[in-house]
């Protein structure tokens, strides 16, 4: 079964003041011939930089677009999803900022209770998290999934 995850930055904008998940993500799929849908809250953009980050590689901010993602471990510990092919990221926090290809390293993870807790990655809040990645892996098997940013 073909899914999808679709995801709209600062669909809350509320919450963007306080610095929450702002962001929404929707899990979309055909099930006997309907289209069905899980919806949660969601971060796409770094709550802020991080001083470590700066020193090497800056932060990152996943571009608008097309992506594909897989099953994988984030900092190989906790399930998620990984990329499974390039995307393409703005980074700040470095020499020259701008658009970067980015081949391997841009995660679906947890992030913090109060905090997006992310240096780029793609993040949920804990509380939705198992639910999200339980659907997501049952949905796709061993196959990869669309990922769609607006």
């Amino acid at each position: 079964t073909p899914a999808y995850i679709i995801a709209r930055r600062h669909y809350y904008s509320k919450m963007q003041k306080n610095g929450n998940y702002a962001c929404a993500c929707f899990v979309v799929w055909r099930e006997n011939g309907e289209i069905k849908h899980q919806n949660f809250n969601f971060n796409t953009v770094p709550q802020k930089l991080n001083p470590k980050a700066v020193q090497g590689k800056g932060t990152a901010t996943l571009e608008r677009g097309v992506w594909w993602y897989k099953k994988g471990l984030h900092k190989g510990k906790e399930d998620g999803l990984r990329q499974s092919a390039p995307v393409m990221v703005y980074r700040v926090g470095v020499q020259k900022e701008g658009v970067y290809e980015l081949k391997d390293s841009l995660n679906f993870h947890s992030g913090g209770v109060r905090s997006t807790f992310s240096e780029g990655c793609q993040t949920l809040p804990p509380s939705q998290k198992k639910e999200f990645i339980e659907l997501v892996y049952n949905l796709i098997g061993e196959e990869k999934i669309k990922y769609v940013l607006c």
